[in-house]
């Protein structure tokens, strides 16, 4: 919330939350996944569950902001729902980023051993976008 908060007065996010920076990229991005190949790509995967997060994220804060009610009542009740949908689309694409980041330094001695965490790590992220689409 404060994240989004700061971005409105023009202060970017950092790290992890950069993503957030993206938000009317994100917001037009038209999908360019034409087959199931497409998702072969641990990017693709990424930029799937950032601007998914980052719709589900705008879409709450929107209506949040718009509301006239006390941020009290909107945080306890009205949208306690929707913020904790907000938070679970963030962290998501938050684990799947260090998942894959993590993969990405090098730590691996077997190539092959390599291949197969990045093959678990593209599972891990489609199945929060198959979660998601349900």
């Amino acid at each position: 919330m404060k994240t989004m908060k700061n971005l409105s007065k023009g202060i970017a996010a950092k790290e992890y939350m950069s993503y957030l920076n993206k938000l009317p990229e994100f917001m037009e991005l038209k999908a360019n996944i034409t087959s199931s190949a497409d998702f072969r790509s641990l990017d693709k995967v990424e930029e799937a569950l950032a601007a998914r997060a980052v719709s589900i994220v705008a879409d709450v804060m929107g209506r949040f902001a718009a509301d006239p009610a006390s941020n009290e009542e909107k945080m306890t009740t009205i949208y306690a729902t929707e913020i904790i949908d907000m938070t679970k689309a963030h962290l998501q694409y938050l684990s799947y980023k260090m998942f894959k980041d993590g993969i990405e330094k090098d730590g691996f001695k077997c190539p092959e051993t390599k291949n197969q965490i990045r093959a678990l790590c593209k599972v891990y992220g489609l199945n929060y976008l198959r979660q998601n689409s349900e």
